[in-house]
Order: structure tokens, then C-alpha cells, then sequence
């Protein structure tokens, strides 16, 4: 008796798969780049301003959001108008403004309102008076120490958002602050000036700089910028950078990778490599 088989075999088309999309407030833009291409999967990435990123995702132009700024109620409920919608909101990183002095700085620490008041605007409603000498720091007024000469992001720098939400918070920039297009040339500047204060949201390791360590309000230790510092509010001038969806994604779909690697060990390798903080 002779047997015969027939194979049967499911042959599924070829279609490329549609991309990742991504929409970012700048300077994150380059953190969704950053995992697109570290984790292979096709993407695309977007900088929309910050009011509009979490729009983008719930009108379906794009699959996540990726901002700095708190989740309001109302875009909440924005990301759960369509059918079927199930808002993910997740916390990957931290941005933080972090102040730097030249490293023969002898200045030990600052209060936080100090710092505020180094770079605020004169009347900015509870900052108190500005501080424009180096005697104010060392607490000893009525000394001239020579001004301070601060430095931050200009605004065509895209870190300059993060100084306004997380440091000056309402207030603006003292007119005669230097602005300057990136965080590494605040830094190169203040390595080279020793009269210098900077701010920069992007940090990196640079000769002649160091870390200034700052002493939130109610605190009595001075922190430097770190996660359990941050979380703890040890360190105030800092907030959460979140991973917005409007809905889950499974396996084997590439938006379901995209997150998964957001949220991996590699993921928050990019999150440092590009200047800001773990969650943890």
C-alpha cells in the first residue's frame, strides 16, 4: 500500500512592517533616536512642542509620547477618547538641571533658593532678592567677592525648557545671564572661568568643572543629582521623563518591542549615555 501526504503549508505575505512613531519634546527627540537604533527596530521620532506631543498620540498620528512634563487629568482622559483605548503612562528617566562651578570653585554648596536667585529675573515673586555676588554664597554679605557670572542655556538651546520647568518655575531668566547654544559649551565656559555658575540639563564629565551640590528647601545635607535624590526630594531641581501610550501592545508587534526596550537594562543605558538620569 502506497501512502500518500500532502503538505499544507501557511505562507504569510511579506509586508514591512510599519514603523515605531514617536512623539518627542525636545531635547527627548534624541532619546527615541537613541533606542530606535539601539534596539533595531524601525522608528520614526518627531520634536513637537510640549503641549502637543500627548495630542499626537491620542489623534493616532503617532504611538507614543515621550515628555518630561506631568500627565494632566485632562490629557488622561484626552489618551482614553477613542474605543478601546487604554492609557499606559511610565516613568524611564529623570531630567534634572544640574549646576556646575569651575573646579577651583571653593564654594562647598548652595541653598536651593540661592541658585534660584542667582539666575532669576529682579521681583520674580518668591525668590527673595537676587543673588549677584559671591559674597551671598559664602554667607558673607556686605564683602564684594566679585560678581557671579552665570551662565545657561540660551532659548534656541533645547535644554533651556528643562531650566525654565524645573529651576526658574515661573520666573524668567535674569537678563544678563550668558546663553550659550549647547550644554557642552556651558561647560567648556565654565571650566575656563572661575567666576562662573552654569546650569546644564544634558550633563557630561568635564575637566575643570565639577558638580555644585545643592540644599533643597526643608533639607539639611546637600545632594548632588542621582535617582534616590530625586526621588527622596533631596535634590529638587528635577522631574520624571515619561513613556506615554494610548494603548497596549502585544508581542510580536514592534511597538511592543519598542517599549520593552524603553523600559530594559539597554534601554536605560541610552537614557544615561544621553545625558540624563535612571529611574533608579
Amino acid at each position: 500500500m502506497v501512502l500518500s501526504f500532502v503538505a499544507v503549508f501557511l505562507i504569510r505575505p511579506c509586508v514591512a512592517e510599519e514603523p515605531v512613531r514617536v512623539a518627542a519634546a525636545k531635547p527627548l527627540d534624541l532619546l527615541a533616536k537613541g533606542w530606535g537604533i539601539a534596539s533595531g527596530i524601525e522608528f520614526e521620532a518627531r520634536a513637537f512642542k510640549p503641549n502637543d506631543v500627548v495630542r499626537q498620540v491620542a489623534g493616532g498620528r503617532f504611538d507614543f509620547a515621550l515628555l518630561s512634563d506631568p500627565i494632566s487629568p485632562g490629557q488622561q482622559t484626552l489618551l482614553a477618547v477613542k474605543p478601546g483605548s487604554v492609557p499606559q503612562i511610565e516613568a524611564v528617566g529623570w531630567e534634572a538641571v544640574t549646576a556646575i562651578v569651575n573646579a577651583s570653585c571653593e564654594l562647598g554648596s548652595v541653598q536651593a533658593d540661592r541658585l534660584r536667585a542667582v539666575f532669576a529675573e529682579s521681583g520674580c515673586p518668591g525668590v527673595g532678592d537676587p543673588v549677584r555676588n559671591w559674597s551671598a554664597l559664602f554667607g558673607l554679605e556686605g564683602l564684594d567677592l566679585g560678581e557671579i557670572r552665570a551662565i545657561a542655556p540660551s532659548r534656541e538651546n533645547t535644554s533651556f525648557k528643562a531650566v525654565e520647568d524645573n529651576l526658574l518655575r515661573g520666573c524668567g531668566l535674569r537678563p544678563d545671564a550668558e546663553g550659550l547654544p549647547t550644554d557642552a559649551a556651558v561647560e567648556r565656559a565654565v571650566a575656563s572661568g572661575t567666576d562662573t555658575i552654569g546650569l546644564v540639563a544634558r550633563l557630561r564629565d568635564i575637566p575643570n568643572a565639577r558638580v555644585l551640590p545643592v540644599v533643597a528647601a526643608g533639607k539639611v545635607d546637600a545632594a548632588t543629582p542621582h535617582s534616590v535624590a530625586f526621588s527622596s526630594g533631596a535634590y529638587p531641581f528635577a522631574r520624571k521623563i515619561w513613556l506615554v501610550s494610548a494603548k497596549r501592545f502585544y508581542d510580536p508587534d514592534p511597538r511592543a518591542r519598542f517599549r520593552s526596550f524603553a523600559l530594559s537594562e539597554k534601554g536605560r543605558d541610552e537614557v544615561v549615555r544621553f545625558g540624563f538620569f535612571p529611574l533608579r
